[in-house]
């Protein structure tokens, strides 16, 4: 639920400011549970000592305005080719991925977003689309899931030597290759 949140903050966020973004969201908008939450359940009492009960992990379908689509890898490839394509040579393009990351713990270069239906995005899969915008056009990106410093690799083909920079590209990731983005204690 706190990814359908934070999705809706930047929904709201970009809606006040006038600016046009297309959100994909989990199963699009097929009506399929995409959000999983916490549900409430009352502590068990009748013994020597309350307890909380084990967690109850629930689903519903998110609830969000305005979705362009699903985060299902052939519908999601295809509809960020078609916008970053789209673009003229004034635009600018913003990405910000809300949602998990997974790790190749071989070569950390194969990183990947999670996405819909065991999908994977990798760094590279990324790359592609983001070569789909005319050239000069800024591509810049956010990336709050876990591992996801290998995305650097966006902008660099190699960040310890700078090699391969690409100058129309600028990201922010919130952790390393190799690093969980939030450790639960």
């Amino acid at each position: 639920a706190q990814i359908e949140s934070n999705v809706g903050w930047l929904q709201t966020l970009f809606r006040e400011r006038g600016i046009e973004a297309g959100t994909y969201f989990g199963a699009g908008t097929s009506g399929e549970p995409d959000v999983a939450y916490l549900a409430k359940r009352p502590v068990l009492s009748g013994t020597a000592v309350e307890r909380p009960a084990a967690p109850n992990v629930q689903y519903r379908p998110h609830q969000l305005p305005s979705v362009s689509g699903s985060t299902r890898k052939p519908e999601l490839t295809a509809a960020l080719r078609s916008d970053l394509a789209a673009l003229s040579a004034d635009d600018e393009a913003l990405v910000i991925f809300n949602g998990h990351g997974g790790i190749d713990r071989a070569d950390t270069r194969n990183n990947y977003l999670k996405l819909w239906d065991d999908g994977r995005m990798t760094v590279s899969d990324l790359e592609a689309l983001f070569d789909a915008a005319p050239q000069g056009v800024p591509v810049r990106f956010v990336m709050a899931q876990c591992y996801s410093g290998a995305f650097a690799g966006l902008v660099y083909d190699d960040p310890q030597t700078a090699s391969g920079f690409q100058g129309n590209r600028c990201g922010f990731m919130s952790e390393a290759a190799d690093r969980l983005a939030e450790v639960a204690e």
